[in-house]
């Protein structure tokens, strides 16, 4: 059988990161494909295994802002990974959106605690 290639080097893996950011990017103007909910959930990765858990987060806001009649983009956030990096005012405002629009859950939200106190530290 064929053996795996060698990991590709750290510039290399940087590099096609960002051509894939770039070809999202111009994928995802609104004139082209920006109402595509597959291309965001696929921009969302790609940042979340570039280890760029705040740029994921920004990626789900332009998501929603794009197609907001589609559930899944809204309640990306409120599952790991992107739960895991997002600011408690963007779960909070996703929430609050959530039930102006009348959009059901199926699971408990995570425990944001009291208003001022953050789900992680710092915030």
């Amino acid at each position: 059988g064929q053996q795996a290639a060698p990991s590709q080097s750290a510039p290399g893996r940087a590099s096609r990161e960002r051509r894939a950011r770039s070809l999202l990017e111009e994928a995802l103007t609104p004139a082209r494909c920006g109402a595509c909910a597959a291309l965001w959930r696929l921009y969302i990765r790609l940042e979340l295994a570039a280890g760029r858990g705040d740029a994921a987060c920004r990626v789900q806001l332009r998501a929603v802002q794009q197609c907001p009649g589609h559930k899944g983009l809204w309640l990306a956030v409120l599952s790991p990974p992107l739960l895991w990096h997002a600011p408690e005012r963007q779960l909070r405002d996703t929430v609050t959106l959530l039930a102006e629009k009348e959009l059901r859950l199926c699971s408990e939200l995570p425990d944001m605690g009291e208003p001022g106190e953050g789900l992680v530290k710092g915030e």
